[in-house]
């Protein structure tokens, strides 16, 4: 198996059916119809995705989260952590992975056709005011399990939809990106110091349609619905989170033997 390090330019060539979907012939009706059944379900996945990217982008420049000693402990730098057993750097990459594989997940999904991007969002104060504990929701480890279990389910239902208006080509990178988000779950699991980390059988499914994943996502994209104080964040642009993710970023794999 070969790999090779992963440019936006190089994850929008690796998928190529995504791409055909902005590409596809609008001057009919019947294109331009499709086109919006497609859309329909990209916009939900777009802002999953910047809500993603803006929460890991938050903890990763906190230094409340990233002085944890289960990441970067005293240094609270993403991109110098203490060593053990001060830090955990294994731990901050994994973090910098995930916020580099939604920002690369979200341009794909703008490149598919997806429109009205998102420019904040929300998430409790408390959030980023330390690593917090499964336990607690509104803790940074409780709200990536949140988080993670909606993306999961998006991209289950988004797969069903986009067969059920004939685009199996989409159906199919869903299931690669929702993949990649059951990792991410499975993730904050082990940077909790949850046994087992992987301990699902199967993903849940928390939707039964991409609708119910817009109203799962209504509070995160209008600071309305937590029972706590909340606060915006800008979602990060490409070049932001290039700058916290440094050389740690997510890898394709292009060859399987």
């Amino acid at each position: 198996m070969t790999v090779k390090q992963m440019s936006r330019v190089g994850f929008l060539t690796a998928v190529p059916s995504i791409a055909a979907a902005r590409t596809a012939d609008t001057t009919t009706t019947r294109a331009a119809a499709g086109m919006d059944s497609v859309r329909n379900v990209l916009n939900p996945l777009l802002h999953a995705e910047q809500i993603a990217a803006a929460f890991y982008y938050a903890a990763l420049t906190s230094p409340l989260v990233m002085r944890s000693p289960a990441l970067s402990g005293p240094s609270a730098s993403a991109i110098h952590p203490a060593l053990p057993p001060h830090g955990k750097p294994a731990n901050v990459r994994y973090l910098q992975a995930a916020l580099d594989a939604e920002v690369k997940h979200a341009a794909a999904v703008v490149d598919g056709g997806a429109v009205a991007p998102l420019r904040h969002v929300y998430f409790p104060v408390v959030t980023f005011q330390g690593l917090g504990s499964l336990s607690n929701p509104n803790s940074f480890l409780g709200m990536m399990q949140t988080l993670e279990t909606i993306c999961v389910s998006a991209y289950i239902v988004a797969a069903r939809e986009f067969l059920a208006i004939g685009r199996p080509d989409l159906a199919g990178v869903a299931a690669q990106i929702m993949g990649v988000e059951s990792e991410h779950r499975m993730l904050g699991r082990a940077i909790a110091g949850s046994l087992p980390a992987n301990d699902l059988t199967l993903q849940p499914v928390e939707f039964s349609s991409v609708r119910e994943v817009v109203d799962a996502l209504r509070q995160f994209e209008s600071g309305h619905g937590f029972a706590v104080a909340q606060s915006a964040h800008a979602v990060p642009s490409a070049a932001q989170a290039a700058r916290v993710v440094g050389k740690h970023g997510t890898r394709l794999v292009t060859k399987f033997l």
